[in-house]
């Protein structure tokens, strides 16, 4: 044990006597410690609430909220204490909270009901408007939402459900409007962190950072803007690769982190591998390279056992097709001590995160040490720089030799690209030949990756190659302002706005389609597309990118030299501008680019899933040996 799980135990031990005097001490001198300790933090609370200190225990138990491993009960326990002083709307808000977290916890229930008998709980139609939203209806969810809010609107929790609901679908702008208000009206620093993630998401760097940067000088501010403050600078050209490692590492190294248990590999020696993921769901590109692999590692002959432990369940058609490939556990109602016992007792030989810092994120729980040998993979472009990861599974292309330096795990590479791709079921098939018209080049990438170099560089290309257009789709384009500000950027260069096509985000199946109106893609910078390059490949559109110095600045060079496209790698920005407006010149000038590109993917590694399963699983024998 370590010296605050001791200190937390002789506590208890005190606590459950009835020496909530001598229990205290144990409990303050854990925070000593740990300040964010969840567990010290919400017995502190539960004392201080039998003393008849409502503003003490008040205090603590926010605090322990606050924690990203909080349990539902310390929710519960909050409010119980809230419905003590009067304060019904606060006291409905955290039994909400946590029936979301925990919906088995009955006693919430009870309470929640005896505020709202017989009708349908504010919960209730944010699960229904979550499940409208999933079935794509989105007006339908948001019109449930803003009824919420208009019957509620000194709520936080409803504000932020409509804020989340607004990002989900683009309206960046929208959310961050919402959480703005809410941050007027709770100290959640969860709120502050999502209209950090909105800004963004708009291209309002400075702002983010500066938002980001102050969370993360206390404790608490770290627990919660942690991951989302690592994720924003690998949008920032300005940030060298050691500066992001470093950064990384400095953030993660106080988070819990146990040895590794002793280990004897399975006696049947089959390989018993787990996924912690959040992102088995939609056209998330983490469940669209991880079907093959599961569907392949189900073969017996590959001895590969897989499971997956969900971090957010979803009930789409995505969904549906992951469970039947693997076996699943589900985790999102538990909090990491109990996630964590649940995936020993699977006796895994290796557990695979697939999020890192991103969205939905667990990556807390391998500080818990469920399995002897933990990789991070595909999720996540970068260090996570916590010591419970061991390994980082890329490929020679991400991390060239030397590469190391940047890396505190252990690298292991593929042979060849660190994904591969085989179309998902609502995947277009590619059209032969181009579309009549002028050349058209595009883009399907995020628009944080666009900063000002990108759009001073792609404006360049179109001033290079006149008559041409530059299409873009993101999410962001939803909202009109957002949009506004691209032209004027673009405009700012000398591209007229009717040489640019902004279209707002469409189901999968449609946005693949508009490929078939893309001639030349343009691989954003430093941060590299991946999912868009492999998307664009297959569908028989170039690719050029840039190749930087680090995982999520090599990703185009990884694709694209295992698409037989390392003509359009590129080293700098003058070279990036001329081999884009060559291959424009080319197209003019009748060459089948598109033709040539379609003949390459058929002999191509990036779109030989079976060879990339066999590779994946060596590698993991290899982790593990």
């Amino acid at each position: 044990m370590t010296q605050t799980e001791d200190l937390f135990s002789v506590g208890v031990d005190h606590h459950h006597a009835g020496r909530l005097n001598e229990a205290e001490k144990f409990y303050l001198a854990v925070l000593k410690v740990d300040p964010g300790h969840v567990g010290a933090l919400s017995n502190l609370g539960r004392i201080a609430r039998a003393r008849g200190d409502v503003a003490g225990a008040l205090r603590y138990y926010r605090a322990a909220c606050s924690g990203e491993a909080a349990p539902a009960e310390v929710f519960f326990n909050l409010a119980n204490t809230l419905r003590d002083t009067g304060d019904a709307a606060g006291a409905i808000r955290e039994y909400e909270r946590a029936l979301r977290m925990n919906p088995s916890l009955a006693p919430a229930r009870s309470a929640l009901e005896k505020f709202r008998p017989g009708g349908q709980t504010s919960e209730e139609r944010t699960r229904l408007a979550e499940r409208k939203l999933n079935e794509g209806d989105g007006d339908a969810a948001v019109a449930l939402l803003r009824q919420i809010v208009q019957e509620n609107p000194e709520d936080a929790t409803a504000l932020q459900n409509l804020g989340y609901l607004f990002r989900s679908t683009g309206h960046y702008r929208a959310a961050l409007n919402c959480y703005d208000k809410a941050s007027r009206l709770s100290d959640d620093l969860m709120i502050r962190v999502e209209m950090a993630n909105c800004m963004v998401n708009i291209g309002a760097f400075d702002r983010a950072r500066g938002e980001l940067e102050k969370l993360i000088v206390t404790p608490q501010g770290r627990r919660a803007a942690t991951s989302s403050y690592l994720m924003s600078l690998l949008y920032d050209p300005a940030v060298s690769a050691r500066f992001i490692c470093d950064e990384h590492v400095r953030l993660t190294k106080e988070w819990t982190s146990r040895d590794a248990p002793e280990y004897a590999h399975n006696a049947n020696d089959r390989l018993r591998v787990g996924y912690l993921t959040a992102d088995f769901f939609g056209s998330h590109p983490v469940s669209q390279f991880l079907a093959p692999v599961l569907r392949a590692h189900a073969d017996p002959a590959f001895g590969v056992d897989s499971f997956a432990y969900i971090a957010k369940p979803r009930a789409d058609d995505t969904a549906r097709r992951m469970s039947a490939l693997v076996a699943e556990r589900m985790i999102d109602a538990m909090n990491d001590e109990a996630a964590a016992q649940l995936i020993r007792s699977d006796n895994l030989d290796l557990l695979v995160d697939l999020s890192g810092h991103t969205s939905g994120r667990r990556l807390s729980l391998l500080g818990l040490r469920p399995a002897p040998v933990q990789a991070c993979f595909i999720g996540y472009p970068s260090t996570t720089g916590f010591g419970a990861v061991d390994w980082l599974i890329g490929d020679w292309r991400l991390f060239p030799d030397g590469a190391e330096q940047f890396y505190p795990e252990k690298l292991a590479r593929l042979p060849d690209a660190f994904l591969a791709f085989e179309p998902p079921p609502a995947m277009p098939a590619p059209p032969p030949t181009r579309a009549e018209g002028p050349v058209t080049f595009g883009s399907l990438n995020h628009l944080p990756k666009l900063n000002a170099d990108v759009v001073r560089v792609w404006a360049e290309i179109l001033n290079g190659a006149p008559g041409s257009r530059l299409f873009l789709q993101c999410a962001a384009f939803a909202e009109s302002e957002t949009c506004e500000d691209v032209r004027r950027s673009f405009g700012a260069h000398g591209i007229a706005k009717e040489r640019l096509t902004l279209s707002p985000p469409q189901p999968f199946h449609e946005a693949m389609k508009r490929y078939n109106e893309i001639d030349i893609a343009l691989d954003p910078f430093p941060y590299n597309g991946g999912t868009t390059t492999a998307h664009a490949l297959w569908m028989g559109v170039p690719v050029i990118s840039l190749t930087g110095d680090y995982f999520c600045r090599r990703m185009g060079e990884s694709l694209l030299h295992a698409a037989g496209g390392q003509a359009h790698i590129t080293k700098d920005e003058s070279d990036y501008v001329r081999v884009a407006v060559d291959l424009a010149a080319d197209i003019e000038g009748g060459r089948d680019v598109r033709g040539a590109r379609l003949a390459a993917n058929r002999a191509a590694p990036l779109f030989d899933t079976a060879k990339y399963a066999r590779d994946l699983a060596a590698i993991y024998k290899q982790l593990v040996s």
